[in-house]
């Protein structure tokens, strides 16, 4: 009888341990906003779909959504890749000069600092945008317990949002919690809900009591189409052209970097735009064409 119920006891704890460190495919994270009184006023949505080979290594695609399946058309921006090393979570920005990001790693224990060396900013100018920037960001693991059957990760206060990771799934705070750098005017973000293979594995949504409240069901048309619509070349050095391939009576270009600062502002198309040597890195493109913006990103080198 001892025998079978230790046979038992490592049966029911190889099947709480056997789960993946992180998906590689077919997984959609769903990030609250939440502005800074407290109230949550956005969903966004990011979705891993394919691979890609960067110098002998294999990344899984990240993108945003513009809805909630994991389709082509549904891609927005490209944002990097994952990679898994043993029970280490790598993120690769997808401007490839900056160096891969420890984001998770599974295999620390109580009292371990996991060295994260990374910010990201998020910015809102009529979409979410992304800045990755170095800086010596860390988490300590004050506490590691199993939550319905999956290995959760309680981290020391050490910002100003609490956080927690589970295994197989990432940050209470979304998919970049751990090196998310947080506004001093208090802006936060919530993980509203995990989905893999089509199943719900995490759901905390502050807006609504389901997965998704946007309740989308195909292509948002606003967001992702302007195909008629060309900036190159992307990156740039000293020259940027842009292309509206459809009729309009009013258009304004504005040009603005990470931090929102406007650098270039013009009211026509009537010639490329000309930057100087002292423009280097990620900025991004707005135009409003009579009464539709888009926003792009380019990168200065």
């Amino acid at each position: 009888m001892k025998i079978n119920i230790f046979i038992l006891i490592i049966f029911i704890t190889s099947k709480v341990f056997s789960q993946s460190n992180f998906p590689d495919s077919n997984a959609i994270w769903n990030v609250n906003y939440i502005n800074s009184v407290g109230t949550p006023t956005d969903e966004m949505l990011y979705g891993l779909k394919g691979d890609t080979l960067i110098n002998d290594t294999l990344y899984n695609k990240l993108y945003t959504l513009s809805d909630t399946t994991i389709s082509d058309g549904n891609l927005q921006d490209y944002i990097g890749g994952f990679r898994q090393e043993g029970q280490k979570v790598w993120f690769k920005p997808a401007y490839w000069s900056y160096p891969d990001i420890l984001l998770y790693d599974f295999s620390a224990s109580e009292g371990d600092t996991v060295w994260h060396k990374a910010c990201l900013h998020l910015f809102n100018n009529s979409e979410y945008t992304h800045e990755f920037l170095s800086c010596e960001n860390f988490d300590v693991i004050q506490d590691i317990t199993i939550e319905n059957g999956v290995k959760k990760y309680i981290l020391l206060a050490l910002k100003p949002v609490p956080d927690e990771w589970y295994l197989g799934i990432g940050s209470i705070l979304g998919i970049f919690g751990p090196i998310m750098d947080y506004p001093l005017i208090g802006d936060t973000y919530n993980l509203a809900c995990f989905k893999h293979n089509d199943t719900v594995k995490y759901k905390n949504n502050l807006m609504c009591n389901k997965c998704f409240c946007s309740g989308l069901t195909g292509v948002d048309e606003k967001k992702n189409n302007s195909d008629w619509i060309s900036i190159f070349p992307n990156p740039a050095q000293n020259l940027l052209t842009i292309e509206v391939q459809k009729l309009y009576s009013k258009i304004v270009v504005e040009i603005f970097d990470v931090k929102g600062s406007i650098i270039y502002k013009k009211e026509s198309l009537d010639s490329p735009i000309l930057f100087n040597d002292s423009f280097h890195g990620i900025y991004f493109v707005k135009l409003l064409v009579d009464n539709e913006a888009i926003t792009k990103k380019i990168i200065i080198e």
